[in-house]
């Protein structure tokens, strides 16, 4: 039995030895076929970026809708015409449009006239009237004070000189009457033609019993004929002349008794003392005057002042409206661009609120983004960006950071905040709708020394590079700026351009190099592997970690 386990404890022995010779010549076969690999240290430009993706679109755009019912009678624009801000891109007939589009062109000729009579002003007419409406005001308040005046504090030596007065003017017209010189006139064109006619009477008696008397003695009978007509035409003037001084006179004369009995009862309202009824009367007439001459002042002032911004504002809104009114037969560009579709034809009867024409600004596109909270930080306006679309993968596009929305949002724990991305003067290979990849050029640095991530090794908090030179290797720790992708920045330590480090298998420092020294897989199991956190950060690359 003892020997038994002396045999089996030789045949182990054995077989242990044979793996181990096994496996030192397996590892001098396989550090033979991994030689060790170097590259130069560079100085050139380094840039850290974050990734993100988004959807290209135009910046502004619309759908223009038939906002009445009619047939078109134009389509001026085709697919891909560029038009200006105001250009007409389509017409329905006017005749085929209701009364109403003929009522909104009544309306904007009335707009229209509107505003230009409120940035012209007032006219002169309408100015000199306004100051003649004042001075009347004017006039009506200074009667209506004297008025409430003499109500107050009568005057009874004025009153009693208007009675007086009146008094003389009635006795003067009585005289009139009294004396009228139409009926001396009268008394005397009446004698006369009684004259004229006892002698016209005493001619036509003797002719009667003397038949051609008249004749035998000349003109006395034509004359005497001739005295009388001209007897009853003075006579029918002055009676005339009577009738018309005698209503003169008699009217003259009631006109003075009706002054005196307004100034007998004017005199008697002065001697009693103030009458609280006139008092109130004149006191409701100098008010309404005095309101009346505040509302003629403030017209005469609007007319003269320059027109009111509100005014102005105003007449503008009512102008808009009418021409927007007046506009429905046509659909005009609203902004410059591109004609990216067209819905209807020429003959096409259409609806209100049917699509008609697709328009888009494409001379800039944009791109909005999320970017992660942990990069948003890392972004400004302006900071430049290369873009990729899978339609040109070949091609890099150039845009920068137009905006950074500072309000992001949360799905499924993760907090996001929109980043807009413009490009300027798009190429036409990039088109609205395109999914794009962007990379945000966060930070930059020119001259910089670079040196490729492979090459660096990380133990114990401290980052070395292995530097080779003339088949000796030797170790040297740095400290690193700015990292991407590939490369890192060496802002310390004693590396220099164009030094060669290794970027894998391994060498012994101090000694020649050869196959049996290199292993490419311990530096990953020590740490030398690349940085950690040197990879891309949202795709783009950030700062290790120390």
């Amino acid at each position: 039995m003892r020997r038994r386990v002396i045999v089996f404890l030789l045949v182990g022995v054995v077989l242990a030895g044979g793996a181990w010779f096994g496996y030192q010549w397996y590892r001098q076969g396989t550090a033979t076929a991994a030689p060790l690999q170097t590259a130069a240290v560079t100085v050139g430009t380094i840039s850290t970026s974050v990734s993100a993706s988004g959807t290209i679109a135009a910046p502004q755009s619309t759908t223009l809708s038939w906002e009445t019912t009619g047939v078109i009678q134009s389509i001026n624009v085709s697919v891909g015409d560029v038009v200006a801000a105001g250009d007409v891109l389509a017409e329905l007939d006017p005749a085929s449009l209701s009364a109403d589009f003929l009522q909104a062109q009544a309306d904007l000729l009335s707009a229209q006239a509107e505003l230009e009579d409120v940035l012209d002003g007032a006219s002169a007419e309408e100015i000199a009237a306004a100051r003649l409406a004042v001075i009347e005001a004017q006039e009506a308040v200074t009667t209506s004070q004297r008025s409430l005046n003499s109500a107050l504090s009568p005057d009874v030596a004025y009153y009693q000189e208007q009675f007086a007065r009146a008094q003389e003017d009635v006795a003067a017209a009585q005289a009139t009457v009294d004396a009228d010189q139409y009926q001396i006139s009268l008394r005397t064109a009446s004698d006369a033609l009684a004259t004229a006619k006892s002698s016209l009477e005493q001619w036509e008696r003797l002719e009667t019993l003397y038949p051609g008397y008249g004749q035998q003695h000349g003109d006395g009978y034509v004359n005497a004929q001739n005295r009388y007509a001209r007897a009853v035409e003075d006579y029918n003037v002055a009676l005339a002349n009577v009738q018309q001084a005698s209503i003169a006179n008699v009217n003259t004369l009631t006109d003075a008794q009706d002054t005196l009995e307004i100034a007998e009862a004017n005199l008697a309202a002065a001697q009693n003392g103030p009458s609280s009824t006139d008092v109130q009367l004149y006191t409701a007439e100098l008010e309404q005057a005095q309101a009346e001459l505040a509302t003629a002042e403030q017209t005469l002032a609007d007319l003269l002042a320059q027109p009111a911004e509100l005014d102005i504002a105003n007449a503008r809104a009512a102008l808009a409206k009418a021409e927007e009114s007046a506009q429905q037969n046509t659909l005009v560009a609203p902004f410059a661009g591109t004609v990216l579709g067209i819905y209807n034809r020429r003959g096409d009867r259409v609806s209100s609120g049917a699509t008609a024409i697709v328009l888009a600004d494409l001379s800039s596109l944009k791109i909005q983004v999320s970017v992660s909270e942990v990069d948003v930080n890392l972004i400004a306006p302006g900071q430049a960006v290369s873009i990729t679309v899978d339609a040109a993968p070949d091609s890099t596009y150039v845009g920068q950071v137009d905006q950074l929305i500072a309000l992001g949002t949360s799905s499924s724990g993760v907090v996001t905040f929109p980043v807009i991305v413009s490009i300027p003067d798009p190429d036409p290979a990039l088109k609205a709708g395109m999914s794009a990849a962007v990379n945000i050029i966060v930070a930059e640095r020119a001259e910089a020394l670079l040196v490729p991530n492979k090459a660096i090794r990380v133990a114990n908090g401290a980052r070395t590079v292995t530097v080779v030179n003339g088949g000796q290797s030797r170790p040297i720790e740095i400290t690193i700026g700015l990292t991407n992708e590939t490369y890192s920045e060496v802002i310390s330590g004693s590396l220099q351009e164009g030094d060669r480090v290794v970027i894998s298998g391994t060498a012994t420092t101090g000694s020649s190099m050869t196959s049996e020294q290199s292993n490419p897989g311990l530096g990953g199991l020590l740490g030398g592997g690349p940085m950690d956190g040197g990879g891309p950060m949202n795709g783009g690359g950030a700062p290790p970690v120390p």
